[in-house]
């Protein structure tokens, strides 16, 4: 093998781990994002007294705590779990505004 064959080999590996690396730190901040997001409108939904917005504050937090730990792989591989608690939360939340309204 030549060195100039084992240079492209060494120069292919660190441009794949490069751009590995840049992927995982956009993950981070986009997750920072969303949890800002968040936490922006879990305090609206707060001084509006809207609970639902307050609800979906929660949310994006979460997803965005999720997204900066775990990467949007996890997202995509769960996103039926998440479907699915999301949806048990939006009834929930219903619920009881329905039943604090009575």
């Amino acid at each position: 093998m030549s060195a100039l064959s084992m240079n492209k080999q060494i120069n292919k590996k660190i441009n794949e781990i490069s751009k590995k690396q840049n992927v995982a730190n956009q993950n981070v901040v986009n997750g920072r994002l969303t949890q800002a997001k968040g936490i922006v409108l879990e305090q609206l939904g707060n001084v509006a007294n809207d609970e639902r917005m307050r609800l979906v504050g929660k949310r994006d937090q979460i997803a965005g705590q999720i997204q900066a730990n775990y990467g949007d792989k996890w997202l995509v591989r769960n996103r039926g779990w998440l479907f699915l608690s999301t949806a048990i939360a939006a009834v929930a939340a219903f619920i009881f505004l329905r039943n604090s309204n009575s």
